[in-house]
């Protein structure tokens, strides 16, 4: 029997050794110094006898090491380790926790320090629990498994299964990650076999799609139960959990979850498991004719942070599924068939409609979603084509175009364009259909400049990069006219002058849950800007995203709290890119 201790104590941390005056959270304050995450995680690994990179890993999958300011998941899991408020078979047990280290559950899930040491106590009991069931001692990495699956759930196989096989893929492949305080965790990459996952019996793996990791299902009072067929479904919705893949699985079990989806969808690698077949009808619009009429997929993580949750494996396999469970029910392609949570209509009771739910947020990218289905756009409508699917590129060197003209906002789903001429740089053209779609084949490779010209509407611009070989996806937003914000000139001769009046500016605090950043165009009409962002880690400025935006503003979500940050922008046109404006600077946090 291993032998653990169950009073831990708490590290301290040491104070700000940089010349710049510290931040709160990010390089600590001298008169209050606070334990690192890193140092966290060690004590908690050293106190429980549990593997520090092993409990690092768990932290990751279920958190991305983030603790959210003690906002919980949508399951009701907090902090780093996401300690379960509930009762339902999910994972940690805050009230357990809070018993164990002898402080209050309210402490768990405001104190990052304590939630890691109350995660590293969870697997230890199971570690004791596992040991003493079975006689084997865990004496090798590779022995956690079946440990690692009874974190999130102490009895459904399944749930067990896919979150130790996610666990041992980040040991494998190794990770390094900043947290929202400025940290960086790091796991280095190893050679892992876990025999023991074999141990962890087999469910059968069923259900509508193809793609299907496992089939789990939910509890029968959380769906109806109906014999829809492919004359029935006619849309896809997409979800943001607000919570981890395996704590949703869990969650769906459980009555009290009051809702569900069809499928659920893995950050990491795209994993999906579906839990309620298509033919039934899924609670998970806040809409019962939306409900009654489509699929509802829920995807891993927050919408606060889309750039550390929606990753290419997760866009590459929501697209996969959308593409199959379209080609079962012959959904149309199209933005008005595959919609967001906050797309539903209305706001019954408490769901439905944009005033209700905002997920999957201003940070998911649908035009590459909608690009990734190909050709798909046309939803059985068709295109300029004459309603006949794009063909393949008939040379190596050219691709197709394809997208939407829409009013106001290229997310209007509601408000497509008929009759619009979308005219290429390259000469080519089309005229949208009654949906405000349009196809260009054969499309030359490289950058090319699009102009969107209809009746009662502003001239507008865009472009794009058209890979060969492959189906290229840009929609275009037009003004009516006199409403302004169009572009009714030519396109200029000269490139964009340098971007003035850029705001936030100066070393200023931002308190809210995502940054605006907006800057005054000067000379010549940009049809895009680039936007450049990097963050300070108390020692050097570090590269954090560059964004492409055609308006003149930009709103994103920043992964670090407490830090600050630096940010420049330029515009571009058909004639060149113009001069990158003077650096600005903010600090994000309280």
């Amino acid at each position: 029997m291993r032998i653990r201790l169950h009073r831990p104590v708490l590290l301290i941390a040491l104070p700000c050794l940089v010349s710049l005056a510290c931040s709160p959270g990010v390089w600590g304050d001298p008169e209050s110094p606070a334990t690192t995450l890193d140092q966290s995680l060690t004590e908690a690994a050293t106190t429980y006898d549990v593997p520090r990179d092993l409990l690092a890993a768990v932290a990751y999958s279920v958190s991305r090491m983030d603790d959210r300011d003690g906002v919980p998941s949508t399951a009701g899991g907090y902090g780093v380790m996401n300690l379960m408020q509930g009762g339902a078979d999910g994972g940690p047990q805050l009230h357990w926790a809070a018993t164990e280290l002898g402080v209050q559950p309210e402490t768990l899930m405001k104190d990052p320090h304590l939630n890691v040491m109350a995660g590293a106590a969870y697997l230890a009991a199971q570690a004791d629990a596992w040991e003493e069931e079975t006689g084997w001692t865990l004496e090798r990495l590779d022995d956690w498994a079946p440990v690692v699956g009874a974190y999130v759930s102490e009895s459904d196989a399944g749930i067990q299964r896919s979150f130790a096989r996610q666990v041992y893929g980040w040991l494998s492949d190794g990770f390094e990650v900043r947290t929202p305080a400025g940290e960086w965790i790091q796991v280095e990459s190893r050679e892992v076999h876990a025999p023991t996952l074999d141990l962890v019996p087999m469910s059968g793996v069923g259900g509508d799609y193809y793609g299907n990791a496992d089939f789990i299902p939910a509890t029968s009072s959380i769906y109806s139960n109906y014999s829809r067929g492919p004359a029935d479904i006619d849309m896809v919705v997409v979800h943001t959990m607000q919570g981890t893949y395996a704590g949703t699985i869990s969650w769906f079990q459980n009555p009290a979850a009051g809702g569900s989806a069809h499928y659920v969808m893995r950050s990491s690698d795209g994993e999906v498991t579906q839990m309620i077949w298509e033919e039934d009808v899924a609670w998970h619009a806040g809409h019962w004719t939306t409900n009654s009429r489509s699929v509802g997929i829920e995807l891993e993580g927050y919408i606060a942070a889309p750039q550390t949750w929606y990753t290419d494996a997760m866009y590459n396999s929501l697209a996969t599924l959308i593409l199959d469970i379209s080609d079962r029910n012959n959904i149309p392609l199209d933005r008005s068939h595959i919609i967001g949570h906050n797309e539903v209509p209305g706001c019954s009771g408490t769901g439905g409609g944009a005033s209700c739910h905002t997920d999957p947020g201003n940070g998911f990218d649908w035009d590459r979603l909608m690009g990734l289905l190909g050709n798909g756009g046309g939803g059985g409508g068709g295109g300029g084509g004459g309603g006949e699917e794009p063909e393949e590129p008939e040379t190596g060197n050219t691709g197709d175009l394809i997208g939407y003209v829409r009013v106001g906002s290229i997310y209007n789903s509601g408000a497509g364009v008929a009759g619009a001429t979308v005219t290429l740089s390259s000469g080519q053209s089309d005229t949208t259909d009654s949906n405000g779609l349009y196809l260009i084949d054969d499309v030359p490779e490289g950058w090319v400049d699009i102009t969107v010209s209809a009746s009662g509407y502003d001239t507008a611009y865009s472009g794009l990069g058209v890979d060969a070989g492959s189906t290229n996806w840009r929609s275009v937003a037009v003004q009516a006219s006199g409403n302004g914000g169009g572009n009714t000139s030519e396109p200029d001769d000269e490139p964009p002058g340098q971007p003035t009046g850029l705001t936030p500016a100066g070393w200023q605090s931002i308190y809210t849950s995502s940054v605006t950043l907006d800057w005054a165009p000067v000379g010549a009409t940009a049809d895009r800007y680039q936007v450049s962002i990097y963050f300070h880690d108390g020692y050097d400025w570090n590269w954090y995203y560059d964004y492409s935006t055609t308006s003149s503003y930009k709103t994103f979500w920043p992964a670090v709290d407490s830090a600050y940050y630096a940010w420049a922008v330029r515009g571009e046109n058909d004639a060149g890119a113009g001069e990158w404006a003077d650096w600005e600077y903010f600090y994000f946090g309280g």
